[in-house]
């Protein structure tokens, strides 16, 4: 009863292509993108940059917030900041660059769909509680 929802903008193994527990997501401008984000529903959603290049650490925090909208627990890459420190908060699991971190990881939270619901309402909280705009002004104004 598992579904996996793939960017349509990634290569898949010959085997995964046309996997019917696979969906993929078409390439989206960000408008359409908002709109399916609007109406997707995820149980776990994944963040690995399990290639940490500094490119991938440096990422911004909106997988948080997209993942949020979708209802999700976050699974996210130690490597990644925004990830180490959402999980130091409680609103998402940090794993190491291993396969079986993240398999284990997964079977944990399939099977415990309560701490899944957890870490989503934590995060949830979390960035409904940010002052979001007072940070983006913050970015820009340091920027420009």
């Amino acid at each position: 009863d598992i579904t996996l929802t793939v960017s349509g903008n990634l290569a898949l193994p010959r085997g995964m292509r046309d996997h019917p527990q696979i969906e993929r997501l078409p390439a989206l401008d960000w408008a359409a993108y908002r709109l399916w984000l609007g109406q997707a529903r995820f149980g776990i959603g994944l963040v690995p940059h399990l290639a940490s290049c500094r490119f991938n650490a440096a990422r911004s925090d909106s997988k948080l917030g997209e993942y949020a909208m979708t209802g999700a627990a976050v699974l996210a890459s130690d490597s990644w900041g925004a990830g180490r420190e959402a999980a130091a908060a409680g609103r998402c699991l940090a794993l190491a660059p291993r396969p079986e971190d993240w398999i284990a990881a997964i079977e944990h939270l399939v099977c415990d769909p309560a701490r899944a619901r957890t870490l989503a309402a934590r995060n949830r909280a979390a960035l409904a509680a940010a002052d979001t705009a007072r940070r983006q002004r913050a970015l820009w104004e340091r920027l420009l």
